[in-house]
């Protein structure tokens, strides 16, 4: 099975029991089974592409070289558990220096602070533009998983829970520095983002209406 430009399924694989059968079925055994070298691959090109970013917009050349580090220890991960362990260091070194890929003038003005990555809440207003930026992402990646056929939730790095569309989390990986993160830098450093565009109660930053406008 392949998917055309406009994510129309347009083959399967041979023997498969319908446009969709074959492939999925062969997802869901590959899921079960594990695919190391996938997820390796996912993490290592993640961490490649927060190491290219960071390098290019941001102040931090000891970071860069660990990330490069780590990418290639990515590669050669021996279990899941190793990889994680990877992807949360670099995770922790590139956010650790995030703030260095903003104007200054910019930090200041807004102040405009970033610590650690926070999710849920988002505690910030960069944290909150970034949740924002990957679930727009994810749900693109997730859109064309389904266009081409394959189980969103069947994914090979992260676990297939409840509702999680593993799949498309698992792709999103590598796009979300060069996409989502570099958008959000974007958007801070040309004034298209400001922190009045932002709301925070208890301790908890969310985008307004003006921030979410394309």
């Amino acid at each position: 099975m392949w998917c055309s430009s406009t994510g129309r399924v347009v083959g399967w694989a041979k023997g498969a029991a319908g446009p969709n059968g074959g492939p999925r079925l062969r997802q869901h055994v590959a899921s079960h089974n594990g695919r190391i070298d996938l997820a390796r691959q996912f993490v290592s090109a993640k961490i490649a592409n927060q190491a290219t970013l960071l390098r290019r917009h941001g102040d931090a050349s000891d970071a860069v070289s660990r990330l490069r580090e780590l990418q290639r220890a990515a590669l050669e991960a021996k279990s899941l558990t190793d990889i994680f362990g990877i992807e949360g260091d670099a995770a922790a070194r590139y956010f650790e220096h995030f703030l260095t890929m903003l104007r200054p003038k910019v930090v200041a003005a807004e102040g405009l602070h970033f610590a650690v990555r926070s999710r849920r809440p988002a505690r910030d207003p960069i944290n909150a533009a970034l949740n924002l930026s990957y679930g727009l992402l994810t749900a693109d990646a997730l859109r064309a998983v389904v266009a081409c056929g394959l189980d969103p939730h069947a994914g090979f790095l992260h676990s297939s829970g409840r509702n999680t569309p593993a799949l498309a989390l698992d792709l999103v990986e590598e796009f979300r520095a060069p996409v989502a993160d570099s958008i959000v830098v974007n958007a801070f450093n040309n004034g298209e983002l400001r922190t009045r565009d932002f709301s925070t109660v208890l301790g908890t930053s969310r985008i307004g209406d003006r921030g979410r406008k394309p």
